[in-house]
């Protein structure tokens, strides 16, 4: 991804118990791009961006920030439901990611590349976020 400044994407894959991703052929053979699925209980489908190529593939992309078009300063309960689409930089909300995550454990990969095209990641074998109670 070749980005104007510098860029960060926080991206979530379910795990096995074992530490193995989840056997998901059908996903990890699409093309990544924009797929629906249900992130809250009382949601219809939701887009999200899926990649598809890093590590093996099925990462929902969390959080996107390309080039600063969108502002990131904002109050708590923006952050709690999200903002803006997932075909852009975005935010997909706290109540979401619990949600996606009630079910199974899930890895976080965070990735950030600078203005001269380098990338580092780091990647978290658990990740949980819990309700706000």
């Amino acid at each position: 991804m070749k980005v104007k400044d510098r860029s960060s994407l926080f991206l979530v894959a379910p795990r096995l118990a074992s530490g193995q991703l989840v056997p998901r052929p059908e996903i990890t053979d699409s093309p990544g791009g924009i797929y629906p699925i249900i992130l809250s209980q009382s949601s219809s489908d939701s887009m999200v961006f899926s990649d598809m190529k890093t590590d093996n593939g099925g990462w929902t992309v969390i959080s996107s920030i390309l080039d600063g078009t969108v502002n990131f300063y904002r109050p708590w309960k923006y952050y709690k439901v999200g903002f803006c689409k997932s075909d852009s930089e975005h935010w997909i909300g706290l109540d979401n990611i619990h949600h996606m995550m009630s079910s199974r454990k899930h890895e976080l990969r965070v990735v950030l590349e600078d203005f001269e095209g380098n990338t580092v990641f780091a990647h978290y074998g658990s990740l949980a976020v819990g309700d706000e109670s």
